[in-house]
């Protein structure tokens, strides 16, 4: 035997092959290459023209349709022992007593709560000022140099504590000339109003049928519990006779004498 030995077989050493990018590295000698196979779980697909989000919201959930129908359904023997157990657990004298403890809880619950309820006061919220409106109206006879109170109707007219607004129209009308030849003067009528606290507006009589009044102490109280409490009295003042169209001086026998008037009064307010 010599003694160099047993020589090995030279072999070429391995060397790294470069794979161009954008390139898959090819499989070695005898694999075979596989897809991953599509599904949840599946690497999600190349980068490419951005689509609409709600087209790409469809397609994930077909997606999932398509793993649910490809999972394994369970057994059917398994689905018998489920339903078996669950009416075994009901027959048992434990899920009777839970039953009935779950229905005192929520009949008790009930029975709180409905009290609870009952027991609390609802805050109603304010109506803004004016939100409601009412009127009233009277009407009557004034004598020259005397007063009328007026007879509010209808008496029992909705009375605000405060008020958003308040306005009193007083109108009246000159009776026509008893015959072609005279003409009968203008007659003057007046408005007092007074509040159940004592304060007082005056409008002096006038001769031009209307007259009206507004109330400038909105949204302060001024007493009183219905319109009865307030005093709202005409005014008359001189009542124009009938005079000759002529205007000569002198008694006029066929001009009549005007001792009165008749007038309406109107409220409007609101609070």
């Amino acid at each position: 035997m010599s003694g160099e030995g047993i020589k090995a077989p030279k072999r070429e050493p391995v060397v790294a092959k470069e794979v161009p990018s954008g390139e898959e590295a090819p499989a070695p000698e005898g694999t075979e290459r596989r897809e991953a196979p599509e599904g949840l779980g599946s690497p999600p697909p190349a980068a490419g023209p951005k689509e609409f989000f709600l087209v790409e919201y469809v397609k994930e959930i077909l997606r999932g349709v398509r793993w649910l129908r490809a999972s394994p359904k369970p057994e059917q023997s398994t689905l018998k022992r489920v339903q078996k157990g669950l009416f075994r657990w009901s027959r048992g004298r434990k899920s009777r007593i839970g039953v009935v403890v779950v229905l005192g809880i929520v009949m008790m619950s009930y029975v709180i709560f409905s009290a609870q309820a009952l027991n609390t006061q609802t805050l109603e919220r304010p109506e803004p000022p004016g939100a409601n409106n009412a009127t009233w109206a009277g009407t009557g006879t004034v004598s020259e140099d005397g007063q009328s109170e007026v007879a509010i109707t209808p008496p029992d007219a909705p009375f605000p504590g405060t008020f958003a607004h308040l306005t009193i129209v007083l109108t009246w009308t000159d009776e026509p000339a008893s015959n072609p030849t005279v003409r009968n003067a203008p007659d003057n009528l007046g408005l007092n109003i007074t509040a159940p606290d004592g304060r007082s507006w005056e409008l002096a009589p006038v001769s031009n049928g209307r007259l009206m009044w507004s109330l400038e102490a909105t949204g302060e109280p001024l007493g009183g519990e219905n319109w009865q409490d307030w005093s709202v009295v005409v005014l008359g003042g001189t009542m124009g006779d009938e005079e000759p169209i002529s205007g000569r001086p002198g008694p006029c026998l066929r001009c009549q004498v005007d001792n009165s008037n008749m007038y309406n009064v109107a409220a409007d307010y609101s609070w």
